[in-house]
């Protein structure tokens, strides 16, 4: 009878790297599993949070909640009041009962009464509030973003597109499925999230965020997750991470430029420059 051979050394090694890459690969699905869970509950509350700010709108006659938040507290409608350390630029965190009630303290808490609506679930340990309203929604206004008419303050005009919006009613060119509302920071900063109009850098860092993305929800009220296409946007964005960092950084690739002129054409619905490239 012929005797069965058992297992050699070659045999186990072989063995053993059958079964760590089946870990591998299982592990690496399950984070990819777990991750775009994340993204969708991201996603959710970005709608969610653009749904009670239309809702606001709509009850006061279109005009649009104070995407500055409470950095300005004595401006009217604040969508959220202060949540943030005055140390912020160095790591700084307000407890986080101070936080959420600096969340409830917002314009728009009677119609979105969930505090975890306001924090992304890839948010920073600690910190209540990851998401900003973008400058161009009745943020804080930039250079050659406003015009003052019969003394009060309002959007530039050019064509049918108004740059910074106060206004419903004035979203008109391109429409309210391409003007940017809320954008995922993934940690908080004061006031709304800094875009330049008139220059072709970067001011607040790009979020990277999912996967070397970002989400971001518009208008008309649904949500988007846009991949980075240049590397130095990423490696910006990461190095800039919870450091706080706003720099007039030009991009160093093609790419790159189209990242930012995808984000400033989102925020202020053009662009107030010439590209370079």
């Amino acid at each position: 009878m012929r005797h069965r051979r058992g297992f050699t050394v070659s045999d186990c090694i072989v063995a053993t790297i059958c079964v760590t890459l089946v870990l591998l690969t299982l592990g690496a699905v399950g984070r990819q599993g777990r991750e775009r869970a994340k993204r969708a509950v991201c996603l959710s509350n970005l709608k969610q949070l653009t749904q009670a700010w239309r809702r606001f709108a709509d009850d006061h006659d279109g005009n649009l909640v104070n995407g500055a938040g409470g950095i300005y507290m004595a401006a009217s409608n604040p969508w959220v009041g202060k949540c943030w350390s005055n140390y912020y630029q160095s790591g700084g965190q307000l407890p986080e009962d101070q936080q959420i009630n600096g969340i409830r303290e917002g314009a728009l808490w009677p119609y979105i009464r969930q505090v975890n609506l306001y924090r992304c679930p890839s948010g920073y340990a600690g910190e209540r509030l990851n998401y900003s309203i973008v400058d161009g929604m009745n943020g804080l206004s930039r250079t050659g973003t406003t015009t003052v008419v019969a003394g009060k303050t309002q959007g530039v005009r050019v064509g049918d597109t108004v740059v910074w919006i106060q206004n419903l009613s004035e979203i008109l060119s391109p429409g309210p499925a391409e003007r940017m509302v809320f954008i995922d920071e993934g940690f908080i900063t004061p006031d709304s999230y800094n875009t330049h109009y008139r220059q072709e850098t970067w001011w607040d860092d790009p979020p990277v965020r999912h996967n070397d993305g970002m989400t971001a929800s518009f208008a008309d009220g649904h949500a988007e997750h846009w991949q980075w296409k240049g590397i130095d946007t990423i490696e910006w964005g990461r190095f800039s991470e919870q450091r706080h960092v706003s720099n007039n950084r030009l991009p160093q690739t093609a790419e790159g430029f189209e990242d930012l002129h995808r984000l400033q054409r989102a925020v202020w619905g053009r662009l107030g420059y010439e590209p370079m490239q």
